[in-house]
C-alpha cells in the first residue's frame, strides 16, 4: 500500500525519506530528472547511501550539479556514474565527479572519458579520501593528450599521468 499524501509529508518533515540503494541505471533520464534528483538530495529530503547511475547519459550540467549535491549532502557511501558519457565533451564533468572522492567509499566511474585533466583532477583529490574502491576501468583514452611527446614519439598514456600524479 502506498503511502497516504500527510504520510509522505510527515515524511519530509521528519528528515525525509532514506534509502539504502536507488539504483536509476539504463534509465532514459532527461537533464531536468537529474537537476531534480540533485535538488532533492541538496534539500535533504532524500538519503542515500548507493546511487547507481550506471548507463545514464548526463550532460556536464546536470553532473556538476549531482555531484555538489552527493558531495555536500550526508550519508552516501557509494556511486556508481559508469557509462554516463562523463568527460565526453568537456573535462569539467570529470573533474567535478573527481570532487566524490573526497565524501564516498566506493565509486565507479568506468567507461567513460577522463583523459588527463579528469585524472589530473582524480589525483589532486585522492589524498586523505576515504575511497576504497575506485573504478576507472575502460577510461583508456590514448594519443588523445596534445603534449608530454618525448623524442622517440612516446606518448603518456592518461592512466599514467594519473599514476604519476
Amino acid at each position: 500500500v502506498a503511502p497516504s499524501a500527510s504520510e509522505r509529508r510527515n515524511s519530509f518533515n521528519s528528515g525525509g525519506v532514506h534509502l539504502h540503494t536507488l539504483d536509476l541505471s539504463y534509465n532514459p533520464l532527461s537533464p531536468k530528472s537529474i537537476m531534480d534528483l540533485s535538488q532533492v538530495l541538496k534539500r535533504r529530503w532524500l538519503h542515500v547511501r548507493k546511487l547507481i547511475l550506471a548507463g545514464v547519459t548526463i550532460t556536464s550540467e546536470a553532473a556538476k550539479s549531482l555531484c555538489e549535491a552527493i558531495e555536500f549532502g550526508p550519508g552516501m557511501e557509494e556511486v556508481s556514474l559508469a557509462n554516463t558519457e562523463c568527460g565526453r565533451l568537456r573535462q569539467d564533468c570529470c573533474e567535478a565527479a573527481a570532487g566524490l572522492c573526497r565524501k564516498v567509499q566506493n565509486l565507479d566511474l568506468s567507461y567513460n572519458f577522463f583523459r588527463e585533466e579528469g585524472f589530473a583532477a582524480l589525483s589532486d583529490r585522492l589524498s586523505q579520501s576515504p575511497l576504497q574502491q575506485l573504478s576507472l576501468s575502460g577510461n583508456a583514452c590514448a594519443g588523445e593528450i596534445s603534449e608530454g611527446e618525448t623524442e622517440d614519439g612516446f606518448r603518456p598514456h592518461p592512466v599514467h599521468v594519473f599514476l604519476e600524479a
